[in-house]
């Protein structure tokens, strides 16, 4: 009687052994593969917000969308400066989903747009009308080439693809 007992207790054991351990390990296995879909997915967005982040600060689209935000070149040229600054601190976190070379491209792309509104500032006086300095961005940018925003979008286009067939 004892040896029957002993099997039963044996038996259930390895019985409950065994549904506790083959639904964890396929949830493991589930978890890792979703664990890839999700940094995929974490990925593709982040390329998207750096695709917007560099739309957003195309120096033309920037003169044209804030050229009424301030009534002097040095005004403007301050506004701009901190549009450019606020918009690229709403998207560090995103170099960690992206390759050094994609996030080093936006940064290029950023430092030369702040150049860019400095060097068209400082052509221009402090006191002129502020839609003289946007013009003068769009003139100075229409010279780029090629065009920083638009080298760094094709960047973050090439890290996407990557990130898609993988």
């Amino acid at each position: 009687m004892d040896n029957i007992f002993s099997i039963a207790i044996l038996v259930l054991a390895l019985i409950l052994l065994g549904l506790n351990f083959f639904p964890g390990r396929r949830r493991k296995t589930g978890n890792a593969a979703s664990g890839d879909v999700n940094l995929r997915t974490l990925q593709l967005q982040a390329c998207e917000r750096l695709i917007l982040l560099m739309e957003r600060l195309n120096p033309t689209e920037l003169a044209l969308r804030y050229n009424n935000r301030a009534g002097t070149v040095a005004d403007l040229q301050l506004f701009l400066l901190n549009v450019v600054r606020d918009e690229t601190a709403h998207n560090y976190a995103q170099q960690l989903y992206v390759s050094n070379a994609a996030w080093t491209q936006v940064m290029a792309a950023r430092n030369t747009v702040m150049n860019l509104i400095n060097q068209s500032a400082a052509a221009l006086q402090p006191g002129d009308p502020a839609v003289a300095l946007s013009k003068k961005i769009i003139d100075n940018a229409a010279l780029l080439d090629p065009q920083p925003t638009l080298t760094a979008i094709k960047a973050i286009k090439a890290e996407a693809r990557k990130n898609i067939k993988t």
